[in-house]
């Protein structure tokens, strides 16, 4: 992930959302009044979490033409259209659906923990001091491995399972509805749904949720921001897994009636036969008597 700078679409770099929002606010200072400050950024903060394309470009046309004929907003116009009217497909969210990508700066807090930690603050001169430094961080991090693997760490993706699935015991299955595409799943903050579809993937990675049948983050996909762009395993997939395992429970429940119902209608059978045989000898034996 890298900041905004003048990039050329073909250049397939994504810039991290966190670099462009500032640089938006930054620079949203262009702009002289409060109020209209306020009503670009949520403008443009809504073209950049759009996720269909179509959708996309029509919005971007419509939000310079507004932004453009304002006297003045022009001036932060102009610096939009030169640093991100040729690099879309690096910071829409259109274009980086179900992609994994994680915009946290984990290479930032690296390069923080190379330069104050282990060169002091310093700005290295010498390629080997460099490389010590970055062999020693390299030697911290392994160790700090053999200590996860052994003690066993809750990461950040699996806190967010939990979160997610806690959050999903407050949303009823009744209002899933089953289609040929998947899953539709109505969302509880707006008027949108959320299509869920189940992935054909036999995966043994460890981001699992135990409380959903051992469910992997790569067996279902969602349309929804948390999943598609932010990579989660959102409240609507645990939603749809409970509800799988529901019917599964319904359906074992009903088979172990039928089961019970056949056992019973068995056991009055062998009872009618036998009533029906004892009578036979008892009349044999009372023909004979006579």
């Amino acid at each position: 992930m890298v900041g905004p700078t003048h990039l050329k679409a073909s250049q397939n770099i994504d810039f991290c959302t966190w670099h462009v929002d500032h640089a938006w606010r930054k620079d949203l200072q262009k702009i002289q009044y409060r109020e209209m400050q306020l009503e670009v950024y949520k403008i443009l903060r809504t073209l950049m979490e759009e996720k269909d394309v179509d959708t996309f470009n029509v919005m971007f046309n419509e939000v310079i033409k507004k932004i453009l004929e304002n006297d003045m907003t022009k001036e932060f116009c102009k610096y939009f259209l030169d640093n991100y009217a040729n690099c879309m497909n690096s910071w829409a969210y259109c274009h980086r659906l179900q992609l994994g990508l994680n915009t946290n700066m984990h290479v930032e807090s690296m390069h923080k923990a190379l330069k104050y930690i282990y060169l002091k603050g310093r700005n290295a001169k010498w390629l080997d001091k460099t490389i010590n430094a970055l062999m020693r961080f390299i030697r911290d991090k392994l160790v700090d491995r053999l200590i996860v693997t052994n003690k066993g760490k809750l990461t950040s993706k699996l806190k967010n399972h939990r979160q997610r699935h806690k959050t999903s015991l407050s949303l009823s299955t009744a209002m899933i509805t089953e289609n040929e595409s998947g899953y539709i799943v109505p969302s509880s903050s707006s008027h949108e749904t959320c299509l869920v579809q189940e992935n054909n993937t036999n995966c043994s990675c460890k981001l699992i949720c135990t409380d959903c049948s051992n469910t992997c983050i790569h067996n279902y996909s969602c349309t929804c921001q948390d999943a598609s762009v932010k990579w989660n395993m959102c409240k609507h997939i645990h939603l749809v897994c409970r509800h799988k395992f529901s019917v599964v429970q319904a359906e074992s429940s009903n088979i172990d009636n039928l089961s019970s119902l056949r056992s019973d209608f068995l056991i009055d059978e062998e009872d009618e036969t036998r009533t029906r045989e004892s009578d036979i000898s008892y009349n044999n034996r009372a023909m004979h008597k006579k």
